[in-house]
């Protein structure tokens, strides 16, 4: 399955379908629906084969994504099969959720004897579920506007959450932007009957206490990233990847050099980008594929794809939407990206010090504190966001003393705006991203930052995969072979040199893989979105959200990704509080 509605109470499958339809569109042309003495469980297909639901006489079980079953084969030998498997391990008691299964999911369960509901996340809950619940009441579902329509949350809005979303492109764990439903933690067993919950954690992201081996964490690394691929590619069916002028994409396709496949890159113009993506494809065997992206697309796909990624994920991330049809991605049994190399192995989410991420200055940690300083909204609104900062941010303290401002925007995986990538991809085919697996956010917990920053660690790990790239320079003038000491100055040089040719007009328009979304905010086109979206929520007298947002529609102080959380937050808000409520014709 893809998303799932699960609640305790009889629920009409008519109004779950027709909330599934309004927000997910045509993406889904089926669905599953169960229903007994013990409630409901609504399930729409899934873009992974062999992991349609299951039922026997006594339990119910269906699966998010397509997680690698390190117990068993990963063959499907029928839509069902490898959840028929998981099932059979799940009954046996013997099943280890840190280990037997690898990569984003989430499992549902329903003992139809005893009407005990189980849902189990994911290590990171790369696929996050959300609950909302009462007196003898427990709804869980993987869309948040979905369990908020179902549930008739939908007009108690959360404005902290609201607010916390323009600003930062997140919703802080465990919020959403309903005041009545919460994140599900990550790496959990929820057993459910009734009004009584457990819910159980089986790992969590500790710091290693033991001395640290560099050599064997690199060797652990590698098995676990191989031993993903392999188990991924053992289900055959068509292979796609996903290629850029970066190194995460190169590295990836050398890992899949020896397998036939399709290489995509979208642009908005042949650029340097391109040609670079081209070579690192042509280099490891890969059918190279580009498209041209429009100059609007990213406000062409607004509306589709928000409703993807949802109330609580920023959808500028969702790149790949329109392009799926044109590249006939659902075609491919895998489409393979290189999302989170940067965050988990890289140190992409550690504070530097200020010019720290470009790559002709050395990466040092900054002290910076992890509060939010604006007057764009109210001083109690700001206030609170910071309160519920502060109290994530102890609780990864807890985890994580040395490494807590790191994690803040890693653990759940929700707090990472990056992660609606998968959101939406996921939702659109069968996307696999071998840097989630479990061994590779293992050996990133026990990674030292040290060795993390400047690429330390990556770039021993990844240096006998970039052979076949040596001389190719990264987009941003690296040579990704070489260590970062020696490209401080390849780099800097390189940058002198297209700074010289853009002035001389030797280059021209956007050189790398993102449009100027800068421009596309000062459209009309733009504008009148917002404009259109903030009349129509006033329209429906849902004046608090008009008011707060209302000063914000002409602020020239909002930041480029803010101008489009903005316009995101607007047009759903919009959506839902529109859509029929359960009984209405």
């Amino acid at each position: 399955m893809s998303d799932f509605f699960l609640s305790n109470e009889l629920y009409d499958y008519n109004s779950l379908k027709y909330f599934s339809d309004e927000i997910f569109g045509d993406i889904y042309t089926n669905d599953t629906f169960f229903q007994g003495e013990w409630g409901t469980l609504f399930v729409t297909e899934t873009k992974y084969y062999g992991f349609e639901p299951v039922e026997d006489e006594q339990y119910i079980m269906a699966v998010l994504g397509g997680p690698v079953l390190n117990f068993s084969t990963n063959e499907p030998k029928g839509s069902n099969h490898l959840t028929s498997l998981i099932l059979d391990q799940w009954k046996s008691g013997q099943i280890k959720w840190g280990e037997d299964l690898s990569g984003p999911f989430v499992l549902v369960v329903v003992n139809k004897h005893t009407h005990e509901h189980f849902v189990y996340t994911d290590l990171m809950s790369f696929i996050p579920v959300y609950r909302c619940g009462g007196v003898n009441k427990q709804n869980y579902s993987s869309h948040v506007d979905l369990i908020a329509l179902a549930s008739g949350e939908r007009e108690w809005l959360d404005y902290v959450s609201i607010a916390d979303f323009v600003l930062n492109g997140i919703v802080t764990y465990p919020y959403t932007v309903y005041s009545n439903v919460f994140q599900v933690p990550p790496a959990s067993e929820v057993k459910a009957r009734n009004d009584k919950i457990i819910t159980t954690n089986y790992w969590s992201p500790e710091e290693e206490k033991k001395n640290y081996e560099k050599k064997p964490a690199i060797q652990e690394l590698d098995q676990a990233l191989n031993n993903y691929v392999l188990n991924v590619l053992s289900r055959g069916g068509k292979v796609a990847q996903f290629i850029s002028g970066g190194e995460d994409s190169r590295l990836l396709s050398s890992v899949l050099r020896n397998y036939n496949r399709d290489a995509y890159i979208f642009l908005d113009q042949m650029n340097r980008e391109g040609n670079l993506a081209k070579k690192a494809a042509q280099n490891n065997n890969a059918k190279f594929n580009y498209y041209i992206r429009s100059t609007t697309h990213y406000l062409d796909i607004m509306e589709n794809s928000s409703r993807l990624a949802s109330t609580s994920a920023q959808y500028i991330h969702a790149h790949t939407y329109g392009f799926h049809t044109k590249c006939k991605l659902e075609g491919y049994e895998s489409v393979w990206g290189g999302l989170c190399a940067d965050a988990l192995l890289k140190g992409s989410h550690i504070t530097l010090i200020k010019g720290g991420g470009r790559p002709y200055i050395p990466q040092i940690k900054s002290k910076k504190e992890n509060g939010v300083k604006t007057n764009l909204f109210s001083e109690q609104i700001i206030n609170e966001i910071n309160r519920r900062r502060e109290s994530h941010l102890n609780q990864i303290r807890s985890l994580r003393p040395n490494s807590s401002e790191e994690w803040f925007e890693l653990w759940p995986s929700s707090m990472n705006k990056n992660m609606a990538n998968l959101a939406v991809n996921r939702r659109l085919f069968p996307s696999y991203e071998p840097f989630l697996a479990n061994g590779v956010v293992k050996v990133s917990a026990k990674t030292p930052q040290s060795l993390k920053l400047n690429r330390r660690f990556f770039h021993s790990f990844s240096k006998p995969y970039l052979s076949t790239t040596k001389f190719l320079f990264h987009s941003d003038g690296r040579l990704p072979y070489l260590p970062w000491y020696i490209n401080i100055p390849i780099s800097l040089l390189v940058r002198m040199k297209n700074s010289m040719f853009k002035k001389l007009g030797i280059i021209r328009g956007v050189q790398g893989p993102w449009n100027d979304k800068s421009v596309l905010i000062q459209t009309e086109d733009f504008k009148e979105q917002l404009n259109k979206y903030s009349l129509d929520i006033l329209e429906k007298e849902y004046n608090e959200v008009h008011n707060i947002f209302i000063e914000l529609l002409n602020n020239n102080k909002l930041k480029e990704e803010q101008h489009f959380n903005l316009l995101q937050s607007l047009y759903l808000i919009s959506f839902i509080t529109g859509l029929k409520k359960e009984g209405e014709t």
